[in-house]
């Protein structure tokens, strides 16, 4: 089955457009199940079968939405023993019907026990998805995707400024990648890498990225509560933090001592290129360059070729797209050159675009990486437009540096190692910027 969508490489790469989105009324958080029926179940079958850039084994799928769908009726306070059972057989349209079957005796069964037929199904989507084993991969509702298209790309938001992604490293836990400097989440104290555990009392576990965004924003001056977990402390820490507007300017520059020039990179947006661009004319003179990517989640695409295409000759290839049955290019513009020694501050908390950037300009030796091993998430989404009935986001593709080194779950290795807790960049005792200064001089 054939379905027409649209592969957005702006959309995916992380908490940019994520966390770039105003609060959700609190109902949001709830499913949003008018829209569901074996129609929508079969289009998000034949979607994730065509374009999920991994293994799509379909015994484990169809196999995962039913036992989703047992979950789901316990969790009713039903017994779920009754669910019929369903047989393999391993050609794709017995199983297709077997399945259809299984669902629809489901449904028949525990209708009668006031179990509502869009619910169940709801179920079942939902499990068909986890069991592909992305935490990247979600449906999203027609309620959530109204709110996330009305607001897509704005900078301004209500909340308490902190970026975070799902660290696949660590179980998919909602991990803080940077709180944003002079703003609530940094006066209060909240570091990169803290795990957050609860928002408001919820538990985040098992929480896509989108649902725990929505739950920390809110309205300005209103509340957030967050418990965090934390390396090396002996118990959950609880933040009590007062939201405000929120501007996050993506790009800052100075000049250090010894006339080296330095841009922190916060994030790879919209108006990237023209922040950075700007920011290479403050440091007009220098004689190195050192650009700061530690706790920087990545972003768009598009700003990532911008800023190396002042590095890589143009034509060059920055960073190769690779879906499923094709691959994506994507290389440099030839902007105006930048001809000096550049250094690259990264962390464990650099990610995404960040660690295309990275990756490109340590391939063609123009950048030195000093720091610790990067986030490694080189994979790609695109948003699926289901009209009506919402949307579907879904890992495509995996990003390769231009020495078709893989980024996804490896990350980066600097070529000067200098370990440093990820909450100091940018403070006192910043050994890895002192590093940096170092090599130099």
């Amino acid at each position: 089955m054939k379905v027409k969508h649209k592969n957005l490489y702006n959309i995916p790469l992380l908490i940019f457009l994520l966390f770039f989105i105003p609060f959700i009324a609190s109902g949001a958080t709830e499913h949003d199940n008018s829209k569901m029926s074996f129609t929508l179940l079969g289009k998000v079958y034949a979607i994730a079968k065509e374009e999920f850039y991994g293994q799509f084994d379909r015994a484990t799928i169809l196999k995962g939405s039913i036992n989703e769908v047992k979950n789901f009726i316990k969790k009713s306070g039903k017994n779920p023993d009754r669910v019929p059972s369903f047989q393999y057989t391993g050609n794709e349209e017995k199983d297709i019907d077997s399945f259809q079957n299984t669902i629809t005796k489901t449904i028949n069964i525990y209708s009668k026990e006031g179990l509502r037929e869009k619910d169940i199904l709801r179920a079942a989507l939902d499990g068909l998805l986890s069991s592909l084993n992305d935490p990247y991969t979600i449906y999203m509702d027609p309620a959530y995707y109204k709110q996330y298209n009305q607001t897509m790309g704005s900078s301004d938001y209500s909340g308490i400024g902190i970026f975070i992604e799902i660290n696949a490293k660590k179980n998919n836990r909602i991990t803080i990648v940077e709180p944003i400097e002079d703003y609530p989440a940094y006066k209060a104290g909240l570091r990169a890498g803290d795990e957050i555990i609860e928002i408001n009392g919820i538990k985040t576990k098992g929480m896509d990225i989108d649902k725990a965004a929505n739950l920390i924003k809110g309205r300005e001056g209103t509340v957030v509560v967050i418990k965090i977990s934390r390396e090396k402390a002996s118990h959950p820490i609880e933040f009590e933090i007062t939201r405000t507007k929120i501007h996050a300017k993506s790009v800052v520059a100075r000049t250090l001592d010894g006339n080296i020039g330095f841009i922190r990179i916060r994030i790879f947006g919209e108006t990237t290129k023209d922040e950075f661009e700007e920011a290479l004319s403050q440091i007009d003179g220098t004689k190195g360059l050192i650009i700061d990517l530690r706790n920087n989640g990545g972003g768009l695409v598009e700003a990532a070729v911008s800023i190396c295409s002042h590095f890589i000759p143009r034509g060059k290839t920055i960073v190769t797209i690779k879906e499923k049955n094709k691959e994506d290019v994507k290389t440099s513009e030839g902007l105006t050159p930048v001809n000096k020694p550049v250094v690259i501050l990264v962390n464990a908390y650099t990610a995404s675009a960040s660690e295309i950037t990275s990756g490109a300009l340590q391939d063609y030796g123009i950048a030195t990486l000093v720091g610790k091993n990067t986030f490694g998430k080189g994979c790609v989404q695109s948003i699926t437009d289901l009209k009506a009935e919402g949307a579907v986001k879904i890992t495509i593709a995996n990003y390769f540096t231009p020495k078709g080194r893989a980024i996804h779950h490896i990350g980066l290795k600097p070529d000067v190692t200098v370990d440093m807790d990820e909450a100091l960049a940018g403070r006192n005792n910043d050994v890895q910027l002192k590093k940096a200064i170092e090599m130099l001089k």
